[in-house]
């Protein structure tokens, strides 16, 4: 994932990130190309949790627990 950002394969901004607050952090973002992506490993790992959405403009996280 961190390589794809890199190569402008996908373009995030600032206000279309954010963390959950648990250890290990989950991350979560969302794509110019209306995709959110998840990581619940600190960024090991993603999962594409949604797609073919507008443009993602902000990503807000609820802690249901």
């Amino acid at each position: 994932m961190r390589d794809a950002r890199r190569k402008g394969l996908i373009t995030i901004s600032d206000s279309a990130t954010a963390g959950d607050g648990r250890d290990p952090a989950g991350i979560y973002f969302g794509t110019n190309s209306g995709s959110v992506f998840a990581s619940r490993d600190e960024g090991d790992s993603w999962d594409e949790i949604a797609r073919h959405l507008p443009t993602v403009l902000a990503v807000e996280v609820l802690d249901c627990g």
